[in-house]
């Protein structure tokens, strides 16, 4: 099952977001950077407009890579 659509409560996002930074923080300073980075490329795009699908880049699926299984998804 490959879920679209991701409902739950602001305690359950919070800590979604604390466990990916605590992650995050806890790689190296280049990892920061970069994810940080890709992080901020990302959300600029999506608040211009631009499709979900669309703004996904190479810089930013590398930097998530590390998160992204432990958040469940599909690499």
């Amino acid at each position: 099952m490959k879920p679209t659509l991701l409902i739950g409560v602001p305690r359950v996002f919070d800590r979604i977001y604390a466990g990916v930074y605590s992650k995050v923080n806890a790689g190296s300073p280049i990892k920061k950077f970069l994810f940080n980075f890709g992080y901020r490329w990302k959300l600029y795009y999506m608040n211009q407009g631009y499709a979900y699908n669309k703004v996904i880049c190479s810089i930013s699926t590398l930097c998530a890579c590390p998160n992204m299984p432990s958040l469940g998804a599909v690499m």
